[in-house]
């Protein structure tokens, strides 16, 4: 009867360890991440660097982190991501200049581009003024180039891109060039290998719903639609490559950001983000198989997570930098530095505590990308577990 029961112990014992061993192995192997802000970890930085003579751009730091290079305090919700399942996950847009591409930049190019960046108005240039063909030009001879194979890393997420790639302007017309469909194209042609375990993780769409409800257009939720095709399209060509896992993350109430927030475009702001998420899920739920492409709305639990913050803090920013047009020419001419400074009453130490929900105007704080990434993680672990 004892060796019975010792028989069956081991054999209890022996399930365990298998059942655990089988549970491991249904885990992301690798992680390759496309995006805007919220997810890139310096590669718009990069990008500037590589299409100007500029050799260091940075934000100060801190608050900023990863050298001054992510619109974050810590890490990004992506980077917890990778992190749980010990993974690396680093920027894939960086480049060495070569020495054609220095001596074309060098030229009038790096004032035209820097012009572009820094004055609104030149976002209004005709299609035939010199300035236009110029920065035309400046894109297809250099801009292009950042398209080719690299030995970079798997994140190709760029902050201010889009999922459509055809916004006028000529500052618009350069971020075109960075948009989803030119992120994936970027990764099939880095020709990745062995991606059969590999989680893809999508999260982008705000930057879209920003220059729908700013621009003139009268058919504004038209405009959200016709973003669905291009989502699909781009979801496709992954799977064509060979991609299995694919999570694809909507996006947050827009109108709930520090820059929409009790203004006159908040509720406009709120309906096209809420529209982009519905009409997202709709789309993947009919064109894919749960299996290989899982939608996650993340709409309702970054509103909920907003309610833990007081009244009087909940859609402030901490900072003020780039995104809200903060420069001080002196810290960028000498160190290359674009200038962050505190703002709203908040200090180094109320961020890094979490007391304040937002780091910018558009970006979540560490608190809120903490947040957000338990639900990436629990759905991701779901994901693979079928």
């Amino acid at each position: 009867m004892l060796t019975k029961i010792i028989k069956q112990s081991v054999w209890f014992l022996l399930m365990l360890i298998l059942a655990s061993c089988v549970k491991n192995d249904k885990v992301p192997k690798s992680i390759v991440v496309f995006g805007d802000s919220l997810s890139d970890q310096g590669n718009i930085f990069s990008i500037v660097n590589h299409v100007t003579d500029l050799k260091n751009i940075h934000m100060s730091t801190p608050p900023s982190s990863h050298d001054g290079h992510a619109f974050s305090n810590k890490l990004l919700a992506v980077e917890y991501l990778a992190q749980h399942y010990g993974l690396k996950l680093s920027p894939a847009w960086r480049y060495k200049k070569s020495s054609a591409d220095i001596n074309t930049i060098e030229g009038s190019y790096s004032n035209i581009f820097a012009s572009s960046a820094l004055n609104n108005d030149f976002q209004k240039e005709k299609k035939t003024s010199q300035d236009y063909k110029d920065v035309s030009f400046l894109i297809k001879t250099i801009l292009d180039n950042i398209h080719s194979p690299t030995l970079a890393g798997n994140n190709y997420a760029v902050s201010n891109a889009t999922i459509a790639s055809d916004y006028s302007g000529l500052v618009d017309r350069l971020f075109n060039h960075l948009s989803l469909p030119y992120q994936i194209k970027k990764y099939t042609t880095d020709n990745k290998k062995d991606i059969k375990d590999t989680l893809f993780v999508i999260m982008i769409g705000g930057n879209d719903i920003i220059n729908i409800v700013r621009s003139s257009a009268k058919n504004k939720k038209q405009k959200i639609s016709n973003l669905m095709p291009i989502m699909v399209d781009s979801i496709q060509r992954l799977q064509e490559f060979g991609a299995k896992k694919i999570l694809v993350i909507g996006t947050p109430n827009v109108g709930e950001t520090p820059v929409f927030h009790n203004t006159p475009l908040e509720k406009i702001t709120a309906e096209l983000s809420e529209q982009f998420n519905q009409e997202l899920g709709q789309k993947i739920t009919e064109y894919f198989s749960k299996k290989q492409v899982e939608w996650l709305p993340i709409s309702k639990q970054f509103s909920e997570t907003l309610q833990k913050w007081p009244a009087n803090t909940r859609h402030e920013a901490c900072v003020s930098d780039i995104v809200n047009h903060t420069f001080n020419l002196r810290k960028f001419l000498e160190h290359e530095e674009l200038e962050v400074k505190f703002n709203n009453g908040c200090t180094q130490l109320l961020l890094n505590e979490g007391k304040y929900a937002f780091y910018d105007l558009i970006h979540g704080s560490d608190a809120i990308y903490q947040n957000l990434s338990k639900l990436l993680i629990r759905k991701a672990s779901d994901f693979f577990s079928q």
